[in-house]
């Protein structure tokens, strides 16, 4: 016989244990005792020693990010106002005529216009007064009517938008509404088991080991990171399964691709810290509210993070010690900025994972997104309690087993999609004469 059978796990069958033939006088195999087998033992800080991919935040990062709201619908809605800056552009030329005469003038859009409104033709040309709209592209317009005469202007100049002006005693003007846009949004239930036999039990019970609640901490785990990914990738979408709706919540990557496909970017590495300016600057572009932060959150792979880094190390005048200790040197970015926005750079240990193209990112305002719970999370059981211990009363049909699920129902909402985006191919940075 073998030394030590009291510490080994045995499969059921193991030629090197139990050569062919020659059983050692055991009897059956599966009335061997193994005590203390390495899979009913307790693991040391269990939540920490995983074998996952190393990461700067948790793999719920994005979730826990988020704000949160309770919701009482399976389906909801946001309705978004985008600012009106109104600005024209010439699409032929206007040539020049005498003061205050009424001129048809072709340009960009004549949406939102209403009469007694101004423009200027700039950088300081004359001044226009909207008398009339009289189609998409075409309006009547008063010309010179300010302090410069009516010069005329180019094909492609620009009027900037310069108030409204009207008489004494003048009429009560239109009323102005600016065009609403809805974002709708579903919630998704999510379902994650576990489960443990309760022969398995009461021999890890006998080692000192709740393999019960081992396996409920597994299933927690495994729940709040199908959260996770669906927040990121999940796409939104509703069908009827056995006669029952079944819908899923849109990500952060379906609601940016739909709403905001200008900040679906890709790039194709060899990038310089003024590239980034050109990539991620335009942020600062789009606010949520005046007192949004110029800031920004990114999520991205180990090649994303580590390109931000051999940017920074290129692109500093000089490469800073972390210390006074001769043997070590180097520096680590967290963080960069560009002239208007900030933005704060991890790991997500997901990214690392999954078999993505290198160099993905998400660019994230944590303060455009929230999580909609229809039902918050909660735990239901069978024949045991969360300790293992068993119930009568939760008993299962008769299932010589024992364990649970956890079920959460939410969906997640952007209401400014413009500010997020996704990148893919920031693989790696342009050297200088430096390098």
């Amino acid at each position: 016989m073998p030394q030590d059978l009291n510490n080994m796990y045995i499969p059921l069958y193991n030629p090197n244990v139990f050569p062919v033939n020659n059983t050692g006088g055991t009897g059956m195999l599966n009335t061997i005792m193994l005590r203390n087998a390495p899979h009913h033992r307790g693991m040391f800080l269990p939540k920490v020693l995983q074998r996952f991919p190393y990461g700067t935040v948790k793999m719920t990062a994005l979730v826990e990010l988020a704000g949160a709201s309770d919701i009482n619908s399976t389906t909801f809605a946001q309705r978004i106002k985008t600012t009106y800056y109104p600005t024209l552009q010439l699409l032929e030329d206007m040539p020049p005529t005498s003061q205050r005469q009424v001129t048809t003038i072709k340009v960009d859009s004549t949406k939102h216009l209403l009469p007694n409104e101004t423009f200027v033709v700039m950088p300081f040309g004359e001044m226009l007064e909207i008398v009339q709209v009289t189609g998409d592209h075409t309006v009547n317009v008063m010309r010179g009517v300010g302090s410069v005469a009516a010069f005329g202007a180019k094909k492609g100049s620009k009027l900037q938008f310069a108030g409204n002006a009207f008489r004494e005693a003048s009429l009560r003007p239109l009323g102005k509404f600016r065009e609403e846009s809805e974002l709708w949004f579903h919630t998704q239930i999510f379902r994650d088991g576990w489960a443990v036999t309760n022969t398995e039990h009461e021999v890890a019970k006998g080692n000192g080991y709740n393999i019960t609640a081992a396996s409920k901490e597994e299933a927690a785990i495994a729940h709040a990171t199908a959260i996770e990914y669906a927040a990121m990738f999940g796409q939104i979408g509703f069908r009827m399964e056995a006669g029952q709706p079944k819908r899923t919540m849109g990500g952060l990557m379906d609601i940016i691709k739909h709403n905001a496909p200008q900040n679906f970017i890709t790039t194709t590495g060899n990038l310089s810290y003024f590239d980034l300016v050109d990539l991620f600057d335009g942020f600062g572009n789009v606010q949520v509210s005046a007192m949004s932060s110029p800031k920004r959150i990114i999520y991205g792979d180990a090649t994303f993070f580590n390109t931000i880094n051999e940017i920074g190390l290129k692109y500093q005048q000089r490469i800073a010690f972390s210390n006074n200790n001769s043997d070590v040197f180097g520096q680590r970015f967290s963080k960069f900025i560009t002239p208007r926005m900030e933005f704060e750079v991890h790991e997500h240990p997901i990214f690392s994972r999954l078999n993505l193209p290198a160099g993905m990112g998400f660019i994230v305002d944590p303060t455009s997104m929230k999580l909609h719970y229809l039902r918050r999370t909660f735990v239901t059981y069978f024949n045991a309690t969360a300790n293992g211990t068993v119930e009568t009363f939760t008993s299962d049909n008769g299932i010589d087993a024992r364990g649970g699920d956890f079920l959460t129902e939410l969906g997640l909402s952007c209401e400014n999609p413009s500010a997020n985006g996704v990148i893919f191919g920031f693989t790696s940075g342009a050297c200088t004469n430096e390098c």
